[in-house]
């Protein structure tokens, strides 16, 4: 879209649905995994320490918080099921964060065939 329009952040910021149905380069999947964002993941842990001089055994307990990305590029790439996109939905309480939908052609949805003619691009299988 950066050869059609200098700044895509205006077409992005100006459209009410932005759906991602593929992004296997690398510079594709690093810049929606970006727009997906990061979270904040909590880890727990417990230790058990024995003093082998006092007998004495203690346990320790501690929580960690660390961010990471929403979706990372190598899962866009290659997690991302053929019926699976990742889209953004501007909604009544402003934008969605990313969601993870499923894909359904419109020859799958009997209202949507009924109304197209055959793809010359596609052959069943």
């Amino acid at each position: 879209m950066s050869r059609v329009h200098k700044d895509v952040n205006v077409i992005y910021n100006n459209c009410g649905l932005v759906q991602w149905l593929e992004a296997k380069d690398l510079p594709s999947s690093k810049h929606l995994s970006e727009l997906c964002g990061e979270r904040e993941v909590f880890s727990r842990s417990k230790s058990l320490n024995s003093d082998l001089q006092t007998n004495k055994t203690s346990v320790n307990e501690s929580v960690s918080e660390k961010t990471s990305r929403v979706i990372t590029p190598h899962e866009i790439r290659f997690h991302l099921k053929r019926n699976e996109q990742i889209a953004f939905l501007d909604g009544p309480n402003g934008p969605s964060g990313p969601l993870r939908l499923n894909k359904k052609s419109y020859r799958d949805i009997p209202e949507l065939a009924a109304l197209a003619g055959n793809n010359p691009y596609y052959k069943e299988s």
